[in-house]
């Protein structure tokens, strides 16, 4: 696995794999700097409910980081404080209404040289597809807010997938999308089970430390 802790070129991308014809992004802490933001969500609901975090932030933040809601729900639901009344639907719920809300301001998460790499992808007739474990709501804010939408082909969301990150079936669904061979695929990924899946897809992926 190949870790990197800048926005390549992709005249760089494409001297380690000639043959790429699809890449797909992650969306939170890899398309744009958008983690904290989930951490205030949840934060709110916290602060709202007298929770009491069992850890401190940075092993939070390893235990949660890439997860879709439902699993996020299953660790938080055992701290000390979490309401009884509390189901999964109703937690991502607030959690979703609290990153709308945080949205609604102005947010700068996609920095000018992802920009710039996204545009060349698109410039040199590559296949572009964002695989994110968020909600559509959340997934479509965030690209709609920050000019990126159109530039995907294609978007899957949590609510498009049966399985999710760790699980393989989101990344291989991408690949069918893209009429590629695993091969000639890229995967751009930030967290431990988003480099899982795209592992248990057959694609190339890249771990990204940028932000």
């Amino acid at each position: 696995m190949k870790s990197l802790t800048t926005i390549p070129t992709l005249k760089d991308l494409l001297d380690l794999h000639p043959q790429t014809r699809a890449i797909f992004f992650d969306m939170d802490g890899t398309l744009c700097d958008s983690e904290h933001l989930h951490a205030l969500a949840m934060q709110k609901i916290g602060s709202d409910y007298n929770i009491i975090a069992p850890y401190p932030p940075e092993i939070i933040h390893e235990k949660l980081v890439g997860k879709a809601d439902h699993f996020v729900y299953e660790e938080v639901k055992t701290w000390p404080g979490f309401p009884d009344h509390l189901d999964s639907d109703s937690f991502r719920d607030l959690k979703s209404k609290n990153l709308l809300d945080l949205l609604d301001a102005p947010q700068n998460l996609i920095s000018a040289q992802m920009m710039e790499f996204l545009n060349s992808i698109k410039e040199a007739q590559m296949t572009l597809g964002l695989v994110t474990s968020s909600e559509k709501v959340i997934t479509n804010k965030i690209l709609f807010n920050s000019g990126v939408h159109h530039l995907f082909d294609f978007i899957l969301t949590r609510d498009d997938c049966p399985f999710h990150k760790p699980h393989p079936w989101p990344y291989i669904k991408a690949i069918e999308i893209s009429k590629a061979h695993s091969s000639e695929c890229i995967i751009f990924e930030d967290s431990q089970v988003g480099i899982s899946a795209a592992h248990g897809s057959g694609a190339n992926y890249f771990k990204v430390q940028w932000f």
